[in-house]
């Protein structure tokens, strides 16, 4: 997974997407602040945070947490 973008949005590219997988970001404390579904085949999901803070970004399937720090 590689995120890129400015400010509130992020752009998450998947290379190979061979499934459909669950995407979740979560605040700093753990709550789930948005839940996205990206279908087998589609590489790419625009993301946007509510509000400036750290998230985690975590691919269902990859077992990797991305950190976002929105300013």
């Amino acid at each position: 997974p590689n995120p890129t973008g400015a400010g509130n949005e992020v752009i998450l590219s998947i290379d190979g997407n061979s499934k459909s997988r669950r995407i979740k970001v979560y605040n700093a404390v753990g709550s789930i602040v948005s839940s996205h579904r990206i279908e087998k085949g589609e590489n790419k999901i625009v993301l946007k945070a509510p509000t400036s803070g750290i998230y985690l970004i975590e691919i269902e399937g990859t077992g990797n947490l991305i950190k976002w720090v929105v300013e």
